[in-house]
């Protein structure tokens, strides 16, 4: 589920919008389950000319832990109380520990709009997101910053 809303007034736009995923299912044949997730953002926007804006936006996620964990000969618990079973073969993505865990980011982007009303027409848009925050639970990698590009089209 998610929720979007939006605003503008002259050369200002504005938004937000809140949402997750609900892992309803239960484990797969494996013997685990991915986290649920949600994620809140907010952004402004200004014109800069009439076929050029920037924006500015600020996300926030939580992704939870994944439940249970691969199915093998040994059993173990780990720090969070799930059952594991480690192989010689895993490494520290392996552990259901190390997934999961709260991210705020901020994302500086242009949008280029290829006719001449933003409202109508194709539209291309790229976006650095940076990291500002990261609480991973257990071991994670870094996280490092983003480039998106993208072609909107409207038909």
């Amino acid at each position: 589920p998610s929720l979007t809303w939006l605003g503008t007034s002259q050369a200002w736009s504005w938004g937000a919008q809140a949402g997750g995923t609900l892992r309803l299912d239960g484990p797969n044949r494996q013997g685990y389950k991915l986290g649920n997730a949600a994620f809140a953002t907010a952004w402004i926007g200004r014109a800069l000319t009439q076929r050029l804006a920037g924006t500015l936006r600020v996300q926030h996620a939580v992704q939870g832990t994944v439940r249970g964990s691969m199915r093998g000969a040994t059993a173990a618990i780990d720090g969070f109380g799930n059952t594991i079973y480690p192989r010689p073969q895993h490494s520290s993505a392996d552990i259901v520990s190390n997934h999961g865990g709260r991210y705020t980011d901020v994302g500086f982007g242009l949008s280029y709009s290829l006719d001449r009303k933003q409202e109508h027409g194709d539209r291309i848009a790229l976006e650095w997101l940076a990291p500002v925050r990261s609480r991973g639970n257990g071991f994670q990698l870094e996280r490092a910053g983003s480039v998106t590009l993208n072609w909107h089209m409207m038909f």
